[in-house]
């Protein structure tokens, strides 16, 4: 799960800031969502629409969803598909009638704020690997996947405009971040350290980001086994699956730069199994998962110990 403004989020759960109905502003609705834009019929087109991760503007840290917001309610489900490509051609493709692959639901408070808006759908396609980043992806959307006004208006179709480029390209990039997550179904092959070395698996069960901060600023990060000397090949194995289980492996790269110099791994009800809690370098990372309630993710430190960024990879 894309992690989403969380001090916003815990702020709201905890009670310091108040929930809110979001409101439009003055002049503002569905039919024009921002000053600077025409009024349009809903009666006669989906109207205004926005993606994430923006196109050709960077996303987070670690994306594993492509969504498309729109600030009108009424969105339902047509007929078609949403396909994600890369340059050496298509990677996924998930039909809009696939209820697990894709959702509909109501944009919440904090993100119709962010969006400056006052009402909103938000239809998600979940991806079975997320995007590495740096990466170059494309997306293209069949006309019709969506429908509103009682289905009097169908969603026009998105992918190569006429100078020969893509409508929705994602970007995520950044000097760090998290890529090419994806869990594998039935794997029991060893773990291994992002430096590519063989180990046994240790339970990493950090009850909270503060915890796993606090372990890698004084470098007391492990519950871990040590690092083995032999480089051994990483082993993924299986089919992909988006539900994982006990006994299937997760699989990650981590990307240290810039500010961020070390990346922790947490596991906050010991769903899943890494060979360490540490990494100081870029690499691949392969874990074992534990049970399917996964409640996982990786915080990003500089070099003074204070937190950059927390990743989410809850299941």
């Amino acid at each position: 799960m894309r992690k989403k403004s969380i001090a916003v989020l815990l702020s709201i759960l905890l009670g310091t800031i108040p929930v809110q109905a979001a409101e439009w502003g003055e002049g503002l609705g569905p039919e024009r969502p921002y000053p600077n834009v025409k009024s349009v019929d809903l009666n006669e087109t989906m109207g205004y629409m926005m993606f994430f991760p923006r196109d050709k503007m960077p996303a987070e840290h670690y994306c594993d969803v492509l969504e498309m917001y729109y600030p009108r309610e009424d969105v339902a489900r047509g007929k078609g598909k949403i396909n994600l490509f890369d340059e050496e051609g298509q990677l996924y493709s998930a039909d809009i009638e696939d209820t697990d692959a894709v959702t509909i639901r109501p944009l919440e408070v904090f993100e119709l704020d962010a969006l400056h808006w006052g009402s909103g759908t938000c239809v998600s396609v979940h991806l079975p690997v997320s995007l590495d980043l740096d990466g170059k992806y494309y997306v293209g959307v069949d006309e019709g996947i969506l429908t509103a006004a009682d289905g009097k208006v169908s969603s026009p179709a998105i992918g190569l405009t006429e100078d020969g480029g893509y409508a929705w390209e994602p970007i995520l990039e950044g000097p760090y971040g998290v890529g090419g997550l994806c869990y594998r179904e039935g794997t029991d092959a060893d773990t291994a350290s992002a430096d590519g070395s063989s180990t046994d698996t240790a339970s990493t069960d950090a009850s909270s980001e503060t915890e796993g901060a606090e372990a890698a600023s004084t470098g007391d990060a492990s519950t871990t086994a040590e690092a083995g000397t032999d480089t051994g090949e990483l082993v993924e194995e299986g089919e992909v699956t988006t539900s994982p289980k006990a006994g299937d492996t997760v699989s990650f790269d981590i990307t240290l730069g810039g500010d961020a110099v070390t990346a922790v791994l947490f596991c906050e009800n010991g769903s899943v199994k890494f060979p360490a809690l540490e990494y100081k370098q870029s690499g691949r990372v392969i874990g074992q998962v534990m049970d399917s309630h996964l409640i996982w993710g990786v915080i990003f430190l500089n070099t003074d110990g204070d937190i950059l960024d927390v990743v989410y990879m809850n299941v």
